[in-house]
């Protein structure tokens, strides 16, 4: 093979990358000394601390607003009960004379699925046993996969490594329950060679030996063809749907156990393969499924998808919802367009145009009601409008799910579904919708508005409802379904399928880290570059969390292998997989556990299938085309089917299906070219901003230089944001008397409070001792002494693009502004600008603002025509004034 030149080079220069990726990820831990990991620790203390305020102040609030609706979720049950049952007592937690109480009502306190527990859960079963000595715990952590629901298998695991063997005389004991009956021995010691091989302490956090593996206690009959099949499908190419390709195999073998009468156990006698006796397990199906329940489908196999998504995207509900959102407001064109050529009105193509025609620029709603007065609609038009005048009435009466019954009745659209393809689906996603609306009526809203809003603003979320489900759980149906839900329940023959879908890592790339027992980690930012790195502590975190993570995907895949019973099938489709397994496996050894660093940098299931079945004896071809020696294989008593198998396609239709085609007509070919190749010739002028402020245009310049140099306004302890104060302030230099101003500037904010030209919270808001030292200023006394003062001067002007910084010849923007105050000294004009940000010095202003000023001065001096003569910027803040030059 392509290997065999020079194996051992190859094999030293894998382990050389494996090593250097290693190295790279234990550098990250070692990248500061104690002296940077303080100072980072200091440098973010203000700001994580004051997340955690805001953190718990939200929940404080949420605590609140729930009680005054009288609900509370699992969680707060869980912690409601605990707050009964414990009592803080300095650093520990004591049981309260109630849980005393209680406990004495159970004899014996049995925790079943016990991996699954957290803390608080622990803390409550033991609170209501006889101090833990009547407590029985059931679990297997090799079954955990419930950690993003905050379950520690930890606990569980302690009480496995600490609990002495059952002997009838040592408490607390364990009894090690190894027998499985649920499978084939076949099925058992596939399980076992896999986790025998890729299962630690360090991996999966339960070393994988003699007590862990599983013994056959099930009895089934004879028969052949049983136990693990592994499939590698090469997609042979890049451009491949690998998907596909996958779901094709699938399906084809689920259609070739099906039609050759496979057997499975049935109570001890042996009968046909049904398709509900078989399962296709993912990890991941909500987003995956498609291809699968597609490429079956095709081969007439039924089968049903387990994902909680796609309720919207139906056409039944998409047509009702446009016409809600039609009702709701029918000037927008495109629900009612949409709703009047769905299925429940049906107008054509050609129709909608004709209306649309009637009366070019109006709302298409306008020109059929002006059709319907001219006498020009037609019996189509003219029910429709009887229809929905009705509709829009019963909107401002009736509750969203009775208005959504009442349009079901006078189209008669839930019959019409019932004509078509799935109909009961269908039929069952209209009554669901109904359901929808009336849960959001119980939630205290109302209206059909506030329901249209709510089911828009999922949708821009990218959020969905779960479509109904039609289906028993006796239904004759392949079932689709994600590993989680598997859990409890088995299958004669299951499919692993999707087992190269790479791990999903989003959650490490979050700038915020969270673990149960590390605590809280971030990123930090240097704040002079501007620059986002990762603190050691992150680093940590990080780590520990991928650790675990993959931990936990390694018990998902447990949980998978033992749904079956009698047959399962791993599959997993790639370009040219031998190479994949040469990379990984090249460099093992004949131990039987694998590396645990070899087992981290997995990038999915895969990976680890391919490296244990590297060394399987039964997989002489694939070692053979890997280029792989046979010193690496391990004494192994299972068997199994490993093998290769090229890509294959399943043409949608019957064998006999042709497709006609025709020579596309040249006239209109040459036609549609001249049209997608033309450029329009003004297209930099379509960018350009119709209309700018003098503001905006200066804040382009400057909002990277001082994108975080402001405080947020939450951070502030103050009732009102330094903005809300800032406009306070020009408010009252917009319309106060200056005169009396100059005199008492308290009593002037008094007089101005009572005239309404500012509020009681702005006029607390107001520095006195601001306003007193600008109305002593030389800049006032020059304003007071001004032949000519105008405050608040609005003006607007054309300003050639290219002058703004764009890239538009003979195009301009209309740049429109409002200058604080401009006055005039013979002849010649002053500006000024008051400024209220909080600053050092007075070249921060300028440095912000300068652009700014030199705008107004030209822009001012067209709109006055007279020439600007000074520019000033007067910082209320510093009590200062500059020039700016």
């Amino acid at each position: 093979t392509k290997y065999e030149d020079e194996p051992k080079k190859e094999r030293i220069k894998d382990l050389r990358d494996r090593v250097k990726k290693i190295l790279e990820e234990v550098k990250s831990l070692f990248e500061s000394d104690s002296s940077q990991y303080y100072e980072d620790m200091k440098t973010l203390y203000p700001t994580v601390k004051k997340l955690f305020e805001i953190t718990a102040f939200l929940s404080d609030r949420m605590d609140k607003i729930k009680r005054e609706r009288r609900m509370i979720d699992f969680s707060d049950m869980e912690h409601m009960a605990l707050s009964l049952l414990v009592k803080k007592d300095g650093s520990d937690y004591v049981k309260t004379p109630l849980a005393d109480e209680i406990s004495e009502f159970f004899t014996e306190v049995l925790v079943d699925e016990c991996q699954d527990t957290n803390e608080t859960q622990e803390m409550i079963f033991s609170a209501v046993s006889k101090n833990k000595e009547n407590m029985f715990f059931v679990g297997d952590v090799k079954q955990s996969i419930y950690r993003f629901r905050q379950a520690m298998p930890e606990l569980f695991l302690e009480k496995s490594d600490t609990y002495a063997k059952y002997d009838g005389v040592t408490y607390p004991a364990k009894i090690v329950l190894d027998r499985n009956f649920r499978s084939r021995s076949q099925i058992t010691e596939a399980v076992n060679f896999f986790f025998s091989q890729i299962m630690s302490r360090e991996m999966g956090e339960v070393d994988y030996g003699d007590e862990e593996a599983l013994v056959c206690g099930a009895v089934f009959p004879d028969a052949d063809d049983r136990g693990c099949e592994v499939v590698f499908i090469d997609s042979q190419d890049d451009n491949s749907d690998r998907q596909e390709a996958e779901a094709a195999f699938v399906a084809s073998e689920i259609k070739r156990l099906v039609d050759s009468g496979y057997k499975v156990n049935d109570g001890g006698a042996m009968r046909p393969v049904t398709y509900r006796d078989i399962a296709v397990l993912m990890r991941s199906p909500a987003a995956r499924s498609a291809p699968y329940t597609k490429a079956m489908k095709s081969l007439g196999i039924p089968s049903w998808a387990d994902i909680s998504y796609g309720f919207c995207e139906n056409a039944e509900i998409s047509a009702v919802m446009s016409l809600l959102r039609a009702v709701d407001n029918p000037l927008l064109d495109i629900p009612l367009t949409a709703a009047l050529m769905s299925d429940i009105f049906m107008f054509s193509e050609d129709e909608i145009a004709s209306v649309r025609l009637f009366s070019k620029g109006k709302p298409l709603y306008v020109c059929l009601i002006q059709m319907e007065k001219e006498g020009k609609a037609d019996e189509k038009i003219i029910g429709f409008l009887k229809k929905f005048r009705i509709f829009r009435t019963l909107s401002t009466v009736m509750p969203a799910d009775r208005l959504i019954r009442r349009i079901y009745d006078m189209t008669l659209f839930v019959q019409s579904v019932q004509a078509r393809p799935d109909s009961q689906d269908r039929r069952e996603n209209l009554f669901l919708l109904t359901e929808y609306a009336a849960k959001y009526e119980k939630m205290g809203y109302r209206g059909l508005s506030g329901f249209v809003k709510f089911m828009d603003d999922l949708a821009r979320q990218e959020g969905d409802l779960a479509p109904a489900v039609t289906f028993s759980e006796s239904a004759d149906v392949v079932k689709v379904m994600s590993i989680h839900r598997s859990k409890g329940l088995e299958f004669p023959v299951v499919f692993i399928a999707d087992t190269a879908k790479q791990f999903n890592k989003e959650d490490l790339k979050k700038n915020v880290l969270l673990h149960s027992s590390l605590g809280f980690a971030c990123v930090a930012r240097d704040m002079k570059t501007m620059s986002q790195y990762k603190t050691t502590a992150y680093n940590a975190v990080r780590q520990k969390i991928e650790s675990a993570s993959l931990s936990e995907e390694m018990r998902v895949l447990y949980v998978a292998m033992t749904r079956a019973k009698e047959k399962m099938y791993i599959t997993s489709c790639s370009k040219k997989p031998e190479e994949r397994i040469h990379s990984l496996a090249s460099s093992l050894d004949d131990s039987r556990k694998l590396p645990a660093y070899l087992i981290q940098n997995a990038s999915c299931y895969m990976d680890w299938i391919m490296m244990c079945c590297a060394r399987h004896p039964d997989a002489v071809s694939i070692r053979a085309k890997a280029g792989l020696y046979e010193q690496s294989v391990l004494d192994e008593n299972s068997r199994m089917t490993i093998r290769i198998e090229k890509s294959v396609d399943i043409v949608e239709g019957t064998d006999t299906e042709q497709r006609q085609f025709c020579e596309p007509d040249k006239e209109t070919v040459d036609m549609l070219k001249e049209r997608f190749d033309y450029e329009y010739p003004y297209q930099k002028a379509v960018v350009l901003p119709s209309k700018l402020g003098v503001s905006d245009i200066t804040k382009r310049e400057l909002e990277d230089e001082f994108k975080f140099s402001r405080e947020p306004s939450f951070l502030s302890s103050k009732d009102m944001s330094g903005a809300q104060r800032g406009q306070a302030l020009h408010t009252f230099l917009q319309f106060a008397d200056y005169d009396k101003a100059a005199q008492s500037c308290k009593d002037e904010i008094e007089r101005m409070t009572a005239l309404k030209y500012i509020t009681e919270k702005q006029a607390k808001a107001i520095s006195v001792k601001k306003l007193e030292n600008f109305f002593n200023s030389k800049l006032f006394e020059r304003i007071k002494n001004a032949d000519n003062v105008y405050r608040e001067l609005a003006f607007i002007h054309n300003v050639d693009a290219k002058e703004l910084g764009y890239d538009a010849d003979g195009e301009t923007v209309t740049v429109q502004g409002v200058a604080d105050c401009v006055f005039e000294e013979k002849g010649e004009l002053v500006v000024v600008d008051y400024k209220t940000d909080y600053v050092k010095d007075m070249s921060e202003l300028e440095k912000r603002y300068a652009a700014q000023i030199k705008m107004y001065q030209k822009l001012i001096s067209k709109t006055l025509n007279k020439r600007v003569k000074e520019c000033i910027i007067y910082s209320l803040s510093l009590s200062q004034e500059m020039t700016i030059e």
